[in-house]
């Protein structure tokens, strides 16, 4: 029936095409009915996806290609042998090229090779992890090794940008493709300035909608990525490019847009855009972006980040978020204003960072500033449970009627400044005891302590390098352990001296503790516990040697540390 309809007629239309795939379901010979296949698949029909059911992927390609009798069946042949193909194909692509250049399968495996392309290429670069299409495993985690191999696969891409720049692109199957498809790899090859004028021809009226979106996006991206570092801004001419795509939720482009602004070192807009990234719903498996920080910080349990404020906590500095702070508020133009709504819209939150980060800094004034404009009611102000100047976490609570109430960052952070203003007061006959105290709030504020929510938007029983700026003095208590000595310094109180030199062995436990994690493979692990009780026993060896009566008193009995704290309260002087 199928010879007798092609004898008769000699089209390649809808009906055909259906003819020519009940043919296909019809043959018994599987190496023929793998050419059938390859030529249903290149003319394509509504069950193009169901081809996948015939197709014999161990039968020989040599054999199939028995039947072909022309170059375009041929070419046919190799496109449906390598669509399924996840490592590089550039040989069978250049196969069809030499077989048949206007083989309309030819776009299809170009544009699955640039889909591996942006994929091994882009997935690294934008977020830090493995490549989908490559199943490199834990070999290839380690993130120079990571982004080494990204530079092996732009090599491959030149290689694909070569072939496809030497085409007729008057003969290929779509020209308006073909010209697309090389102003995208010249991007992903870092050759900016010619993917922008490969796109030149493409700009006209009545272009095919589709394709003037994709000539938007890649335009976007190569003119924001051909910026001078330190230079770069959110372009005037692709602005109303961010807003369309914005309005159309392509968050992966938004995101694409805000990391190449990253890499030029403008991390202010880089966090705008990200803030952008709004999901309907906590979880959105088609728009959900995840992403790891190249700087290899960790500000949450996890080290990957979904959203702008472990963003901006992780990668923007302290002045690129004083910088956002200071013009939140200014007058702007719609574009602006649209860029700032989330931030502006969250005070609270921004003002915390910020605080947040000048702590880190140790810069006081600053961070009470900061956490002097968050709302009393905000969940941040919420966090404390104890008085971080008199209650040292675990056991020590030096005066039970000192407690946490009404407490605020704001306020802790004054109380601590003021408390370091009198210490530093030659005049002062109780600086001890104020260099005590606010030795116990640093000691509270690193991560053994119960007000770490001063320096960090996280805590996690499982401790992890979270590369901070102050991430040695947030494991090793070494500004909590200066003013220990200072206080162990001033005071003549004998037993408040011990008090203060039992608090230096305790910040010197906790130095060894980092200082030994840290040359470990993974920061924290199971046997922690037991290193902990050998590191202390080191720590306190010379406390113990000094004050071997007052060590078994202390390690026995919790609450004796209230008497000697409030031995010396009691005196004078």
């Amino acid at each position: 029936m199928y010879r007798e309809y092609i004898n008769q007629f000699k089209t390649k239309d809808f009906i055909d095409n259906w003819a020519l795939y009940y043919r296909m379901n019809a043959e018994e010979d599987k190496v023929k009915a793998n050419f059938l296949a390859a030529q249903v698949f290149v003319r394509g029909t509504d069950n193009r996806f169901n081809i996948q059911w015939h197709f014999n992927k161990n039968i020989p390609l040599g054999q199939v290609l028995k039947f072909a009798k022309t170059n375009q069946e041929k070419a046919n042949v190799y496109v449906l042998y390598s669509f399924k193909n996840i490592k590089p194909n550039l040989d069978a692509i250049q196969k069809v090229i030499e077989l048949d250049p206007a083989n309309i399968g030819l776009s299809f495996l170009l544009l699955r090779e640039i889909n591996k392309i942006e994929d091994w290429v882009l997935t690294p670069i934008y977020t830090m992890f493995l490549p989908a299409l490559r199943p490199d495993y834990w070999e290839n985690t380690n993130s120079g090794r990571l982004l080494n191999r990204v530079e092996v696969d732009r090599k491959y891409a030149e290689k694909l940008l070569e072939v496809v720049s030497k085409l007729d692109f008057e003969k290929v199957e779509n020209k308006n493709f073909y010209l697309l498809v090389k102003s995208y790899l010249e991007f992903l090859t870092k050759d900016y300035n010619s993917s922008i004028q490969t796109l030149k021809p493409l700009e006209r009226k009545g272009i095919d909608k589709d394709i003037k979106r994709q000539l938007d996006i890649v335009k976007a991206l190569s003119l924001t990525a051909n910026q001078k570092i330190d230079k770069a801004i959110i372009l005037g001419e692709i602005k109303p490019i961010v807003l369309r795509e914005s309005k159309n939720k392509n968050f992966s482009f938004l995101f694409a847009i805000a990391k190449e602004l990253e890499f030029l070192n403008n991390k202010v807009d880089a966090g705008y855009l990200i803030s952008q990234i709004i999901l309907d719903g906590e979880y959105d498996s088609v728009n959900s972006i995840f992403w790891k920080s190249r700087t290899r910080k960790i500000t949450l349990q996890d080290d990957f980040y979904s959203d702008w404020y472990g963003y901006i906590d992780a990668d923007l500095n302290t002045l690129d978020l004083q910088k956002i702070v200071n013009e939140m508020n200014l007058k702007s133009d719609s574009f602006d204003r649209w860029k700032k709504r989330i931030l502006k819209n969250d005070p609270n939150r921004v003002y915390d960072l910020l605080g947040v980060k000048y702590m880190r800094e140790d810069k006081l004034e600053q961070a009470y500033f900061y956490f002097s404009k968050i709302s009393k009611t905000h969940y941040t102000n919420l966090l404390f449970n104890e008085n971080p100047f008199y209650k040292i976490k675990g056991y020590m609570n030096y005066d039970s009627k000192q407690t946490a109430n009404n407490f605020t960052k704001a306020k802790v952070t004054l109380e601590l400044i003021n408390y370091l203003k009198r210490a530093k007061n030659v005049k002062n006959a109780r600086r001890d005891i104020d260099y005590f105290l606010a030795a116990n709030c640093y000691y509270n504020m690193s991560y053994y302590g119960n007000s770490w929510m001063l320096k960090r938007i996280y805590w996690s029983s499982s401790a992890a390098e979270a590369n901070m700026k102050d991430e040695k003095e947030y494991y090793t208590c070494s500004q909590a352990k200066n003013l220990y000595e200072q206080a162990f310094k001033y005071t003549k109180d004998d037993k408040f001296k011990v008090l203060c030199a039992y608090m230096i062995a305790k910040c010197e436990a906790r130095k060894n503790e980092y200082e030994y994690l840290t040359k470990r493979d993974y920061f924290w692990d199971m046997e922690y516990y037991k290193l902990k009780e050998k590191l202390n026993g080191k720590s306190f060896k010379n406390f113990k040697f000094k004050y071997k009566d007052e060590y078994e008193e202390m390690i026995s009995n919790c609450e004796i540390f209230t008497n000697y704290y409030k031995n010396r309260i009691r005196k004078k002087v």
